[in-house]
């Protein structure tokens, strides 16, 4: 949850310190922007990783998983992400 400061100023004001605090994620809905996957690639073994971007621009990592380098593991890790 991202937390912003609104200063509210009103015309013909010069400065107003009236600072109030709102919480962003109230005033647009969250959506995803942007998925990745990311895979290191190693001689035995795949570790994969699932992230997201929203429309706030932050970042998440939400799943990761190991799987073995072969063609079993490759099938296993389709699967895993079609889910």
């Amino acid at each position: 949850m991202q937390l912003h400061y609104i200063q509210n100023i009103q015309l013909g004001d010069k400065t107003m310190r009236d600072f109030h605090l709102i919480n962003s994620t109230k005033l647009f809905k969250m959506e995803i922007v942007k998925q990745v996957l990311g895979v290191d690639v190693a001689q035995k073994e795949l570790v994969v990783s699932l992230g997201r971007i929203f429309n706030d621009l932050s970042k998440e990592v939400y799943a990761h998983k190991v799987f073995s380098n072969k063609a079993s593991g490759i099938m296993a890790l389709l699967k895993w992400v079609k889910k």
